[in-house]
């Protein structure tokens, strides 16, 4: 029997800007891209905000590819 091979999406925590509206997320079928519990207190134009760190469930990853094509950063590639 075959081995099936599965490809799941990855977060470059470098490119990624952590918006909280992030849009790879909400495009998410499985919702596997999730927040992590820890936020970064930034300053910004706007003031004093938190920004999420964001990762992929694996378990929950599909592997379809609609966030690297939803991230506007470029962030998410697949693996």
């Amino acid at each position: 029997m075959a081995k099936k091979i599965l490809v799941k999406a990855e977060i470059d925590q470098n490119r990624c800007d952590r918006s909280p509206g992030c849009p790879a997320r909400r495009a998410c079928p499985t919702n596997a891209i999730v927040s992590d519990t820890q936020t970064e207190t930034v300053f910004s134009y706007f003031g004093f905000g938190t920004k999420p760190n964001y990762s992929i469930e694996e378990d929950l990853c599909a592997g379809c590819g609609v966030c690297t094509a939803r991230c506007p950063m470029g962030a998410i590639t697949m693996r």
